[in-house]
């Protein structure tokens, strides 16, 4: 591995280690989850990427899909879910991370499924040069290329003519430098919180701040250097090499940025309403154009 990759990797292992705090991101309601699969698919479907994948099924009517590729795929837990639906055949995981890599052999063993999932520790883009594949799968990974033009290009290259893009991926701006827009809408949704809501999870006796700032480059790259490399590039690259591809944009300036952390302090039963509030002004600035994620399905 080369130095930045080598880097980004011990991140990864290391994040494989960690827990975050209890319902303090976005991934872990519910709530949430229904929201972006009803912007997906339009309709308000459980599960942290169900929508995602009702999409997937969709594109495998005449059959599941034979040969997969995924890159970045952590775990692959979610891959591995295609499998077990069989909508898989077989499915070829690339991951820079052992410690994830070890943690996704154990789920597939308990899966009963090692004979259908194939773990490689080495670099997709040279490993599968020669190689065509039925689906070219991406969930929160493409944003971490450091080329995601050059990631997309090799995307449609290795499929196979018939063969489906699928992307659900951070397509926002690179490096999490949010736009000007982002930022006043995020902290003017911020400063009409009432104070129990900023209380830091797991420091009380720290507040969240009101105002939702851009993080430090400096500070980004020297944590994970893989982490939005070139994100803000994604978009226009899906378009101009996948001309007819359907693309969702699905959100998150609230629920990704403003709610950061803040999401510890929300009870989704009793502050449903302060929720349901948030989500429809992130779909509203969604409409605008300013969003942080989005899904994307394309057909060679």
């Amino acid at each position: 591995m080369d130095p930045t990759t080598s880097k980004a990797a011990a991140f990864w292992n290391d994040a494989q280690r960690r827990s975050l705090p209890a319902r303090s991101r976005w991934w872990q309601f519910p709530t949430i989850h229904a929201h972006i699969n009803r912007m997906t698919t339009g309709q308000p479907r459980p599960g942290a990427h169900a929508g995602f994948h009702h999409l997937i099924e969709q594109a495998a009517s005449s059959g599941p899909f034979a040969r997969a590729v995924s890159v970045g795929c952590g775990t692959g837990v979610m891959e591995m879910e295609l499998v077990v639906a069989g909508l898989v055949g077989e499915f070829h995981l690339y991951e820079i991370s052992s410690v994830r890599i070890a943690a996704g052999r154990q789920h597939a063993e308990r899966l009963g499924i090692t004979d259908k999932v194939f773990f490689h520790e080495t670099d997709a883009f040279t490993d599968c040069r020669d190689r065509t594949f039925d689906l070219v799968y991406w969930h929160d990974a493409l944003h971490h290329m450091p080329d995601t033009e050059m990631a997309v290009a090799w995307s449609r290259e290795r499929l196979r003519a018939g063969g489906v893009f699928a992307m659900n991926d951070f397509v926002g701006p690179s490096r999490f430098q949010w736009t000007d827009r982002m930022l006043d809408f995020g902290s003017r949704f911020r400063q009409g919180l009432p104070d129990r809501y900023l209380v830091a999870p797991g420091d009380p006796a720290r507040s969240i701040p009101r105002a939702v700032l851009r993080p430090s480059i400096d500070l980004m790259i020297a944590e994970d250097p893989s982490e939005a490399a070139d994100s803000d590039r994604i978009i226009p690259s899906l378009k101009a090499i996948f001309p007819d591809i359907q693309i969702r944009l699905t959100g998150g300036v609230i629920y990704h940025s403003a709610l950061n952390d803040i999401l510890s302090n929300i009870d989704e039963q009793a502050d449903e309403g302060l929720l349901k509030t948030a989500l429809l002004l992130d779909e509203s600035l969604t409409l605008l154009g300013e969003t942080h994620y989005a899904v994307a399905m394309a057909t060679r």
